[in-house]
């Protein structure tokens, strides 16, 4: 996977808004085409940062609904401040309860993880 030898790079696109926005998509839960990913690998991404600071790169509105967060943060900041692991998981299996006993909710943890597919 070309993010886990080069590190992450930074997207520019509208993602459903009027702006330009810049940076690395991030979630809480894998996501799939369903949610706008492609590719079949999952990046487990540990960030060493504090809650208050996570949260200021969340997307969206508390009260959405979508059944997950979703961040956008700065290539550079991810880089300097993630831990990423490779994770092998069945795309069928995404919401199970085994598969999501072992992910830490984002906001209890000082290093929540943050789950993307790789698109590479």
């Amino acid at each position: 996977m070309a993010i886990l030898a080069e590190g992450f790079r930074d997207a520019t696109g509208c993602y459903g808004t009027d702006r330009q926005f810049t940076g690395v998509w991030l979630s809480d839960i894998p996501l799939d085409e369903n949610e706008g990913t492609a590719g079949a690998d999952l990046l487990e991404v540990m960030l060493d940062l504090p809650d208050a600071e996570i949260i200021e790169w969340e997307w969206g509105e508390e009260g959405e609904g979508v059944g997950y967060r979703e961040f956008l943060f700065p290539a550079a900041i991810v880089n300097a401040a993630a831990t990423v692991r490779a994770i092998a998981y069945d795309p069928r299996d995404r919401h199970g309860p085994d598969f999501l006993a072992e992910l830490d909710d984002p906001l209890r943890s000082p290093s929540p993880p943050a789950m993307m597919p790789d698109h590479e």
